[in-house]
């Protein structure tokens, strides 16, 4: 008996050898075939079998890119698991591809995660005709809604979401208080205006209850990284790297805007055309009169396409207007001379988006706070749309593309002492707001954000609104304020910090003013209470991402 078992426990031990044998025979074969079908691109750094070159591109992906691009140059690849990435690490080669050759970048990568919730539609990760369809419709009413006219319906509507958030401020006046929600309420409801034809309360719980839910998948969303590259990991307990509340959540702000849909079908009056999806409506069921089966317009679709835009414009904008803060908060010196030109230029008048150009030094403030916040580092990915030829390489058809946005805003050949915080950078010898050609917070080529003139014209209304009439500040007495350390998601967004908001006194002397502490600020148009502390002078900027 003994002997028996003797034996088969030499079986066992031989068939557990010969079994990880060839398990790593054939992941091997497997890497060695991968490794094979990229021998065409760009060479980069060498990574781990499996797993490719995740870890060394964590926490900060798009600083650990630029550090490989000294060594490793404009164009290289890195793997996330086995997949290949081609990334574009100098605005030559950014431009190069998405402007020069931008039909063969102007693809999106087919990813697990994005394949599984979108299915190809919306408009953010849609490609070729459908793509260019829904683009071209979406834009179109756009321009109809004013985003090209200056002093048109678009901008009424910004100016009216205004006064009702300007008016939650005053209440909340000399009270520490965390922004983020009430900014991000204001500014969902400029897009809801326009998608749907009404508003929200700032109070109104469901409303605040998807916009949390949207916040939460922003800020989670870089776990998925390794689900797309190893979908297997979905099956894991814990929900480690948020795949099934990421499902979840999609769902529920899909299934609301369903809701919200369904209501505007019910309603439908083609002589009375009032919002984005009334619109849409209207081209579907002029679609099914053609008898059009190929047609992109449909519900499914409008749902998809309504969560890109809320996506690509209410939450990067709500972000970059929560760093406008910390950093105005973080140097109260640049605050106040925004403060000074605004009045000197526009006194107390409602400020309009024509005001720019009036306005230079506010321009150059908001541009050097998207350069540092650099919300979108890497843009949205890329992806090859055929076998293209690039710089002596050949990038398969479906490659994915990472332009290095962050790169070209950190640059120290192009902006000196690229990690101070300096809007002068942005102004040129005669006093005139400029931006150099390695600007690009909204991307550029073929897949440039169709929201940019939208978000440039929120950005500067709320900015330019909330300076001229309030003071703001951190309630932290004698801290340096709100960090300017950012959150990496899929947007780099700042850790939440209250706030204190005083309103200013208009035409307010410097003799009516005084001063509780020492500082080498002048004219400060109202004070803080107890609760509320004004920083005291200059708080050089901190490195945000080291």
């Amino acid at each position: 008996m003994a002997i028996a078992v003797y034996l088969l426990e030499r079986c066992t031990e031989k068939l557990n050898v010969h079994l990880t044998a060839l398990l790593i025979l054939v992941t091997s074969i497997l890497i060695y075939a991968l490794r094979r079908r990229d021998f065409s691109l760009p060479p980069g750094p060498t990574g781990l079998p499996i797993l490719g070159n995740i870890l060394q591109m964590i926490p900060d992906v798009h600083v650990k890119l630029s550090e490989m691009g000294k060594k490793y140059g404009d164009v290289f690849t890195v793997h996330l698991g086995p997949v290949p990435v081609v990334v574009l690490n100098s605005y030559e080669a950014i431009r190069e591809a998405f402007v020069h050759r931008g039909s063969g970048f102007s693809g999106r990568p087919q990813t697990f995660m994005v394949d599984l919730i979108k299915e190809g539609r919306g408009l953010g990760m849609a490609q070729g005709n459908h793509w260019k369809e829904q683009r071209k419709f979406t834009l179109g009413m756009f321009r109809q809604y004013g985003f090209q006219n200056w002093d048109s319906t678009m901008e009424s509507k910004i100016h009216d979401e205004l006064e009702n958030f300007i008016g939650e401020l005053q209440l909340k006046e000399n009270q520490p208080f965390d922004v983020h929600f009430l900014m991000g309420s204001a500014v969902s409801n400029i897009t809801c205006n326009v998608i749907f034809g009404r508003r929200f309360e700032y109070t109104d719980s469901e409303f605040l209850y998807y916009l949390k839910l949207i916040d939460d998948d922003f800020k989670h969303y870089a776990r998925t990284v390794f689900v797309n590259a190893f979908p297997c990991l979905r099956h894991l307990p814990g929900d480690l790297f948020w795949y099934t509340k990421t499902i979840n959540h999609f769902q529920k702000v899909k299934d609301f805007v369903g809701r919200i849909i369904t209501q505007h079908i019910e309603r439908y009056d083609e002589n009375n055309i009032t919002d984005f999806i009334d619109a849409y409506i209207k081209q579907m069921r002029q679609e099914e009169q053609k008898n059009n089966s190929d047609t992109s317009f449909t519900l499914p679709q409008l749902q998809d396409l309504i969560w890109d835009l809320f996506l690509g414009g209410s939450e990067t904008t709500t972000t970059t207007l929560r760093w406008a803060l910390a950093y105005m908060i973080r140097h109260p010196d640049v605050q106040e001379k925004v403060y000074r030109e605004i009045s000197m230029n526009i006194g107390t008048e409602q400020p309009s988006f024509e005001h720019r150009r009036h306005l230079p030094y506010t321009e150059a403030v908001l541009a050097e706070i998207q350069r540092l916040a650099n919300i979108f580092p890497l843009a949205v990915p890329h992806a090859t749309t055929d076998d293209v030829e690039f710089r002596g390489y050949v990038i398969p058809k479906g490659t994915m593309v990472f332009p290095n946005i962050y790169n070209q805003h950190m640059d120290e050949d192009v902006w000196e002492n690229a990690q101070e915080f300096n809007p002068m950078r942005f102004i040129d010898g005669d006093g005139q707001y400029y931006t150099p050609k390695q600007y690009i917070p909204f991307g550029i080529g073929k897949r440039v954000c169709p929201g940019e003139t939208m978000a440039r014209m929120q950005l500067f209304l709320f900015f330019t609104t909330m300076i001229q009439q309030f003071v703001f500040t951190s309630p932290n007495r004698g801290g340096d304020g709100p960090s300017l350390k950012g959150h990496m998601g899929i947007t780099i967004s700042p850790e939440d910090f209250d706030i204190c908001a005083t309103r200013r006194v208009p035409n307010a002397s410097q003799s009516d003013i005084k001063l509780p502490f020492d500082t080498d600020m002048t004219n400060f148009d109202a004070l803080a209470d107890d609760e509320c502390y004004l920083p005291v002078g200059k708080i050089e900027s901190e490195a945000r991402h080291d």
